[in-house]
């Protein structure tokens, strides 16, 4: 097993506003996108790295006498990616001075996660060698077989993230395989 700190995050944010108007609330939730996009970019993150996801609208009703309108909801989903995890503070941060509020999830992910891999694959592999030469109980022993046990690694960490607590983006990579050997 391999522990290696993140080198890379996606960021998904959401914004929700609500209105009579369907088209002033989606107009205030494309604004604050705006608002936020500006921010973002200002602290250093490229355009192309910011994009929505989706935009959506939908009548709310009261139901508590009857079913009548309050309102029109438009939520509107982004992400971002974050190539330089030090920026990672200053980012939230553009974020929380434009208003946003909702930061759904963060992905952790390790740019050179498939190399880290091999690394672990050989390291198994070397400890299998190592192992059934204990076992064994002699230094010379002939290599049959190779398999691999899993080829799934999870390169990618999931968090929900409170700013009240300490971000942790280690990601652990590792690698089984069993031998044949004689």
């Amino acid at each position: 097993q391999i522990v290696m700190p993140a080198d890379r995050a996606e960021i998904y944010v959401q914004i929700e506003n609500v209105d009579m108007s369907v088209l002033v609330a989606k107009e205030k939730s494309i604004a604050q996108y705006n608002s936020a996009k500006d921010a973002l970019i200002s602290c250093g993150i490229e355009s192309d790295q910011i994009k929505i996801s989706s935009l959506t609208t939908s009548p709310n009703y009261d139901y508590s006498s009857g079913k009548s309108l309050v309102g029109y909801y438009a939520i509107l989903n982004f992400s971002y990616v974050l190539d330089d995890l030090s920026n990672y503070e200053n980012s939230i941060d553009s974020l929380l001075e434009a208003g946003i509020v909702d930061i759904n999830y963060i992905n952790f992910s390790l740019s050179n996660a498939d190399e880290v891999y091999q690394t672990a694959l050989r390291d198994s592999v070397n400890r299998a060698i190592s192992n059934a030469q204990n076992l064994l109980g002699k230094d010379d022993i002939s290599v049959i077989e190779i398999e691999e046990q899993s080829s799934f690694y999870p390169p990618t960490l999931y968090r929900n993230h409170s700013l009240d607590s300490e971000l942790d983006t280690t990601i652990q990579i590792s690698a089984s395989v069993k031998i044949k050997c004689k």
